[in-house]
């Protein structure tokens, strides 16, 4: 069946994403669900954790719900599962139940390594966004119930994967798609203010002590977030993935590393690039991925230790 004919022929739709939700994959889904709801579909977007509070002007009246209360809204029912802006099936934040339960799978992505887990798969690995390869499918096929509401969520999406446009995939197709989601209404000046002028005192407080210990090394540069700095300005986790750009905004740096300690082994890497260097790969040597000039992984070492394997190994890269 194609993506028109599963979404015309079912009528429950669930629909989540990849654990630590960004702009991408919260947007997309939310985005989705509100157009589903828009055709009289009942949908639902599960994620079993606290999304950003950045995107609360999103998700305000569309809350994500937990597994266990997808389960009983399930309630023995048919329904689709739809899964955004996800390569592989163990990164999705839900009961492993929920997916094997559906009728029919479609698989929404992005990113390199995609498993293809879709009875549909609509996956481009040179498209910037999630969100541009969810707005061409509804254009295709559901042009009517993109409203102002879906297209303010799909260009949010779209702006903070690529970095504010700057990203070098973000070409002139997502620079059309954009152009036309303002014009079915996207609020663009919400967006703006939401996303980049509205952070907390605590969190520039917090950007200040990494900024204490941001280090370079010839074309490489990397900073430290413990669990201690975070706790101490009262910024959530789901609220620090933008700190890593102080890792890179530097000239003549091509490859930035944030270290994130979330637990007592456990620090979470984001890296960016410049375009030069492809961290996906780096990433990829330690279980992680993404894209080639924004990627991330996990350690499961102490903050200290991971630092160390991490910057030594970053060096025998660029080398």
């Amino acid at each position: 069946m194609t993506f028109k004919e599963i979404i015309e022929q079912n009528d429950l739709f669930i629909i989540s994403s990849h654990v630590n939700a960004d702009g991408d994959n919260l947007s997309s889904s939310l985005g989705l669900k509100i157009a589903l709801e828009n055709m009289g579909k009942e949908a639902y977007y599960i994620l079993d954790e606290e999304l950003p509070e950045k995107f609360e002007f999103l998700y305000r009246d569309h809350p994500n719900y937990s597994s266990s209360k997808a389960i009983s809204i399930i309630d023995n029912r048919p329904y689709v599962f739809i899964g955004l802006d996800c390569a592989i099936l163990k990164r999705f934040n839900i009961e492993t139940s929920i997916f094997e339960g559906s009728s029919y799978k479609i698989n929404i992505d992005h990113h390199l390594g995609n498993e293809y887990y879709g009875d549909v798969n609509l996956v481009s690995t040179n498209i910037s966004s999630t969100c541009e390869i969810l707005y061409e499918a509804l254009k295709q096929d559901f042009e009517d119930f993109i409203d102002a509401r879906v297209a303010t969520c799909l260009y949010t999406g779209i702006l903070t994967d690529t970095g504010n446009f700057i990203y070098d995939r973000a070409g002139s197709e997502t620079l059309r798609i954009a152009m036309e989601l303002i014009q079915k209404g996207a609020d663009k000046a919400t967006i703006a203010e939401r996303v980049f002028r509205s952070e907390t005192f605590g969190y520039y407080k917090l950007m200040g002590e990494v900024l204490n210990t941001l280090a370079v090394e010839g074309d490489f540069a990397y900073a430290c977030l413990t669990k201690e700095m975070r706790e101490r300005w009262g910024v959530p986790y789901n609220n620090i993935e933008t700190l890593v750009n102080c890792t890179i905004n530097i000239e003549g740096v091509n490859m930035g590393i944030l270290f994130k300690e979330k637990g007592e082994n456990e620090v979470r890497v984001s890296l960016r690039s410049k375009g030069l260097v492809d961290v996906e790969k780096f990433a990829s040597e330690f279980g992680g991925g993404g894209h080639k000039s924004a990627s991330g992984c996990t350690l499961y070492l102490p903050l200290k230790e991971a630092v160390a394997v991490a910057v030594k190994r970053a060096k025998e890269y660029l080398s």
